[in-house]
């Protein structure tokens, strides 16, 4: 099973569905409807746009017994849509061990309803799984012809007693290096693309940082490397409470995602 697959835990999951229904048929893949249950039989059910609210081309329904997160990524999509909460401090279980497991790309779509933004924003920290995320972002916005922004969220690094005492002193002096850097790179990595981008390096954490656009946005989009132990717990923190936090879908994409593949 490949396409773009969305995990139904109920009959209310309709921002999901209504996403991922417009990013398959936009990127022409297959649509698939997956419930995982306890009963011991597999049932599926072809659907047209007419059979809910929320689909705009046709897909397919699944009834499939097995663990949930397990049988999600069983079905080897291309992209990987879940359900969120506003009403959740954190995701749930079955959607961290997605993020952590998943070959693909992983969408968490909170369930409030939003006007679109025409923008994709993605966080970037200079490393290969950040080039990955920035030209599956690039590919993203390309596809809903929105603006793409590129946030790189930095720390002072003291050089002195100096900077130390005069942080504020110290932040300013570093700015215009840390900018042109990020320039440098996102140019070097994207080359010449046919979508709007701005550049933002903004001081303080990742999350803070990423918070501040959330709001204007219509995706968010992180990268996501294995990793073990404390660096695992520390980037696994970031993608869960952005999930959990931010008004918009949120998109998780491990090192070596393709974005010949990518769906809008």
């Amino acid at each position: 099973m490949a396409g773009v697959v969305v995990g139904v835990r109920k009959a209310t999951d309709n921002a999901a569905v209504r996403w991922a229904s417009a990013a398959a048929a936009i990127a022409g893949l297959p649509l698939h409807l997956v419930h995982v249950w306890d009963q011991p039989v597999d049932l599926s059910v072809e659907l047209d746009p007419d059979s809910l609210p929320d689909l705009i081309a046709n897909a397919t329904a699944w009834a499939i017994q097995g663990d949930v997160a397990a049988t999600l990524l069983a079905r080897r999509p291309e992209l990987l849509v879940l359900g969120g909460r506003e009403d959740r401090h954190r995701p749930s279980r079955i959607t961290r061990a997605c993020l952590r497991h998943s070959a693909c790309a992983v969408v968490v779509v909170p369930d409030r309803v939003r006007r679109p933004t025409g923008r994709v924003v993605v966080a970037v920290r200079f490393g290969d799984a950040s080039r990955t995320a920035l030209r599956w972002a690039a590919a993203e916005a390309d596809r809903r012809r929105a603006g793409l922004v590129v946030v790189h969220a930095w720390q002072v690094q003291p050089g002195s007693a100096v900077d130390v005492l005069h942080p504020d002193r110290a932040i300013e002096l570093q700015r215009g290096a840390v900018n042109a850097r990020l320039r440098s790179w996102v140019q070097k990595t994207l080359g010449n693309v046919h979508v709007d981008v701005d550049i933002e390096a903004v001081h303080g954490s990742p999350l803070d940082a990423l918070l501040q656009f959330a709001p204007d946005a219509d995706l968010i989009v992180l990268g996501r490397r294995p990793h073990s132990g404390v660096s695992r717990m520390l980037h696994d923190v970031l993608g869960n409470d952005l999930t959990s936090l931010a008004p918009c879908p949120v998109a998780v994409i491990p090192h070596l995602t393709s974005t010949a593949s990518t769906p809008a």
